[in-house]
This record gives C-alpha cells, sequence and structure tokens, in this order.
C-alpha cells in the first residue's frame, strides 16, 4: 500500500509505535491524549516507526476494549 492509500492517523503527532519512545519507560501523556481525543483512533504502521505494516485502530478507553472483547 503506497503512502497515498494510507488512511490518516488519528492523532499524527503522537507515536506510539516506535521502540525509541519506549526507552523511558511507557508514554502515558501520550496514551492520555488518545483517550480523550480520540478513544478509537487509526495508527500507521510505518517505516518512521519502525514497523511495515497496513496500521491498525488503538483502543485505549476500556469501555471499548470491553465492548470489542465481548463481539
Amino acid at each position: 500500500m503506497s503512502p497515498a492509500d494510507r488512511r490518516a492517523d488519528s492523532l499524527p503527532h503522537l507515536d506510539i509505535l516506535s521502540h525509541d519512545v519506549y526507552e523511558h519507560g511507557a508514554p502515558h501523556a501520550a496514551y492520555d491524549e488518545f483517550r480523550s481525543l480520540a478513544p478509537v483512533a487509526w495508527v500507521n504502521e510505518t517505516g518512521a516507526n519502525g514497523h511495515h505494516g497496513a496500521g491498525f485502530w488503538s483502543l485505549t478507553a476500556h469501555e471499548h476494549v470491553v465492548a470489542v472483547h465481548k463481539d
């Protein structure tokens, strides 16, 4: 899939995939921002963040995780 064909990241200014982000622990401030602004967010996987997949939906609110698990 070319970059032009990719869905836009829900919060492109936040990186929760790069291994470097976790060097000093979990990025709790980024998780908080995801939960408050985009609790169901699209995250692209790119070479820039060390991944090469198509991307994924990130669920960061407990009630959404539970709902998806039950569905």
